[in-house]
């Protein structure tokens, strides 16, 4: 409890800064959403011009974004957010692993009685205990929002909250991809840059698997294939499949890191 009270202390500011981010955004894009639906015919410019594969894969054309839902379906696959979480679990985890061998403070460290197993479990946990703050701060933007836009009795909850729940799936298995290449680097930049290419190849290639027919049945390669805000707010979504296949990324990433750090020479 000691090192995981350490690690909290050294990662608050991001945690508290995403978090306070989040919260803006929704507040934002329920007040966007506020907005132009008090002009007729809106939001059909933002869609009318949307190649049809792009409208697909926002899943505009089964929800619409006249509704306060459908907005928000799109809203929860927006780049920004994306980012933002996504950044929690990469930059937390990395310099919590690559980053103490980078600083050469890992001899400090062990020489505690700590395990090393002990040490990558307390960076997993910092990093979901922040990123549930930070997807709380951003259900609660939308709620908030949505009261006092006289949103709220449109707004389904219950979606929402799942979603929610779906991304916090996705940020583990992308805290475990992150995990086992920060537990095999000796430098926090080697341990992003490889974190941060692979998740880049999967949000494109779940992009291109629901835009190319050829690629459409590999599409479960990327862990983005299983968060899907539209289908949520359909009631259509897997959700019990998509959090199983996440989840299983998330503790494969975990156990990987652990036996790596545990049994790797460090050399400082």
């Amino acid at each position: 409890m000691r090192l995981f009270r350490h690690h909290l202390a050294r990662t608050w500011k991001l945690g508290l800064l995403v978090s306070m981010g989040l919260f803006g955004f929704q507040l934002l894009i329920v007040r966007i959403f506020s907005a132009i639906s008090r002009t007729e015919g809106a939001p059909a410019p933002f869609t009318r011009f949307m190649p049809q594969g792009l409208r697909q894969f926002l899943g505009i054309d089964q929800l619409p974004m006249d509704t306060i839902n459908g907005f928000l379906a799109v809203a929860y696959q927006h780049p920004f957010l994306l980012i933002a979480l996504l950044a929690i679990p990469i930059s937390t985890i990395t310099a919590l692993l690559a980053g103490e061998i980078e600083r050469k403070t890992i001899a400090l460290l062990l020489s505690r009685p700590i395990s090393r197993i002990g040490i990558v479990v307390s960076a997993a946990a910092t990093s979901a205990l922040w990123s549930a703050l930070a997807i709380t701060a951003s259900t609660a933007g939308t709620v908030i929002a949505a009261n006092l836009a006289g949103q709220a009795e449109k707004l389904n909850m219950a979606a929402i909250q799942s979603i929610g729940a779906n991304l916090f799936a996705l940020g583990l298995a992308v805290a475990g991809i992150c995990l086992f290449f920060s537990a095999c680097t000796n430098e926090r930049s080697d341990a992003t840059g490889w974190t941060v290419t692979v998740i880049l190849f999967m949000y494109v290639w779940n992009f291109l698997s629901q835009m190319w027919p050829v690629a459409r049945p590999y599409g479960g390669i990327s862990v983005f294939h299983f968060f899907s805000p539209a289908q949520v707010m359909l009631g259509t979504a897997n959700l019990s499949v998509n959090h199983a296949v996440l989840g299983v990324v998330a503790c494969v990433g975990l156990i990987m890191g652990c036996l790596v750090y545990s049994t790797r020479e460090f050399r400082i």
